[in-house]
């Protein structure tokens, strides 16, 4: 994979030309505050509130690639679709609250 044919073809066609079938992918999906890099890339001030997208795509069960994107809301939203089987059984999303109790 060179950088000239990521600039002309999406990742994923081109895993999926060279034989690549991706099994899944896991998600995780924070926010960050926008560092001066992040936010001049971004156009964006510095400060601002971001979204980070962290991917991990699964070939053959094993973990294959890491991709994290950086977005800003102002123009990007997260999309989800679930189907009536993955609500049922409570797949597909699930929300970890990294909170930690104060022990009393």
């Amino acid at each position: 994979m060179t950088t000239s044919a990521l600039r002309r073809t999406p990742l994923y066609e081109l895993l999926s030309a060279a034989g690549f079938v991706i099994d899944r992918m896991q998600h995780a999906i924070t926010a960050e505050i926008a560092g001066p890099r992040t936010a001049h890339l971004l156009n964006t001030a510095i400060g601002s509130a971001v979204i980070r997208i962290d991917c991990v795509a699964f070939v053959a069960d094993s973990p294959h690639h890491y991709v994290s994107i950086l977005l800003s809301p102002n123009r990007s939203r997260v999309l989800l679709t679930q189907t009536a089987a993955e609500l049922e059984t409570g797949e597909g999303l699930a929300i970890a609250h990294d909170v930690r109790r104060q022990m009393r």
